[in-house]
């Protein structure tokens, strides 16, 4: 069964899920009140692309059951592969843990079911920058919380750089600087006919048009803006870029083929800490000259309560402690590649000197705090974004009028965006 079966199948049952809600209740309490279930989509390891990382999950809970030691908590961990397809059977089922992984793609799909807990943003408010708070916000509620973020950024190879090249300032770094860097540090070094450096790796259209403050959905028209001028503007400059990058692979990066990747706090501190023998710097994403700066759903480490949980206040306790717990969120630093969320501990003396030979202490505190996300308000928004990037991946390997096909692409979208949203209103 198909991802879009499966939601499809969660949706009708919504329903039953109302109406049985004394049943479900009773079944997915199979935990009594002094255990709780935590399930967490993992991916296999603790590095740089983090979903989450079970060693501070682990000295959570042992730090959790030292202060409540009535309480027994349970730590099952899925496949990050499979982990939306479990999770949505074991809501179905009622058998569903107390607290669980919220991954950005599920997370329209839980609150439409309705099967979230309100978690209260009282003691969150004020602790967690308001930008991280509001991806797991819906009509002014907090379904879930992460314990540590990741924003998009850029990592520079300082040492590809030539001599005679001025310093990238972080605080004056544009599109235009994007762009430069991107065709005049692409070529073929060893002339061989293949280029084999690159000035931008990693770059993605979907990136530009955010990062340039553009919306694609309008749920109140019912329309698409992929031909939006502004829009077009975004998708020339990633198509620019990617074509002068065709040949850019997996590990440029990574080997000195690359000046400049784009990628996430995480993965950026993997390379500081792994790559020693590279000068590195951490630069946040230039905004672009047509909006405020912003970005797709990013963390992966998010936690939210289960509505029919019987442990629903240990469930809140344990999130509040490691998300709020400054001696743990602390110790977060060693432990993972991403960064706490708990802004007293982002501003310590520690997290400073852990990063500020690679960024200006500034700009990390700008990075940390306006990485705002776009709200995703459908179901569908995954898998349509998933259409149109074929479909722009197409244009960047052909030399072909963007402008032209963006207004097709932009027809064909919003036909399926009405269709997708009519769809689920007969559901």
């Amino acid at each position: 069964m198909n991802k879009a079966t499966r939601i499809l199948c969660a949706v009708l049952a919504a329903a039953a899920i109302s109406l049985f809600a004394v049943q479900l209740s009773c079944r997915s309490a199979l935990h009594r009140e002094n255990k709780l279930v935590i399930a967490v989509a993992y991916d296999g390891d603790n590095n740089h692309i983090e979903v989450q990382n079970l060693k501070y999950i682990s000295r959570c809970v042992e730090a959790f059951q030292t202060q409540y030691p009535d309480i027994d908590v349970e730590v099952e961990t899925i496949s990050y592969d499979t982990y939306s397809n479990w999770l949505y059977d074991s809501l179905l089922y009622g058998k569903a843990p107390d607290l669980f992984t919220v991954l950005p793609q599920d997370f329209p799909i839980l609150t439409s079911l309705g099967v979230l807990e309100e978690i209260g943003g009282t003691s969150y408010e004020g602790r967690i920058a308001p930008a991280i708070l509001k991806t797991w916000n819906r009509s002014g509620v907090l379904y879930a919380v992460p314990y540590a973020t990741s924003p998009p950024c850029l990592i520079v190879n300082k040492s590809l750089l030539s001599p005679y090249e001025t310093p990238i300032d972080d605080t004056n770094f544009d599109w235009f600087d994007f762009y430069y860097y991107c065709r005049n540090y692409t070529s073929d070094t060893d002339g061989d006919g293949t280029v084999d450096t690159f000035g931008v790796s990693n770059m993605n259209w979907r990136t530009a048009v955010y990062a340039n403050g553009q919306s694609l959905f309008d749920l109140s028209s019912l329309t698409t803006d992929f031909n939006n001028p502004n829009v077009e503007y975004s998708v020339k400059l990633a198509t620019s870029m990617n074509r002068l990058t065709l040949e850019d692979s997996n590990g440029s990066f990574e080997h000195n083929h690359a000046l400049i990747k784009v990628t996430d706090l995480a993965e950026a501190r993997y390379y500081v800490k792994n790559y020693p023998q590279m000068d590195l710097q951490i630069l946040r994403i230039p905004k672009g000259p047509d909006g405020p700066y912003r970005t797709e759903p990013y963390d992966c480490c998010a936690f939210g309560i289960n509505k029919n949980s019987a442990a629903k206040a240990s469930a809140k306790q344990f999130l509040q402690h490691m998300t709020l717990d400054e001696a743990l969120q602390t110790e977060f630093l060693s432990y993972g590649y991403a960064f706490p969320v708990l802004k007293s501990v982002q501003q310590t003396e520690a997290a400073a000197a852990d990063m500020e030979a690679y960024i200006d202490p500034q700009a990390l505190a700008l990075l940390l705090s306006e990485s705002e996300t776009i709200p995703i308000e459908f179901v569908e928004y995954y898998d349509l974004m998933g259409i149109a990037d074929k479909e722009i991946f197409q244009y960047i390997q052909s030399n072909i009028d963007i402008e032209s096909e963006l207004n097709g692409l932009n027809g064909r979208m919003t036909e399926m965006f009405q269709s997708t949203l009519k769809s689920a209103a007969v559901s």
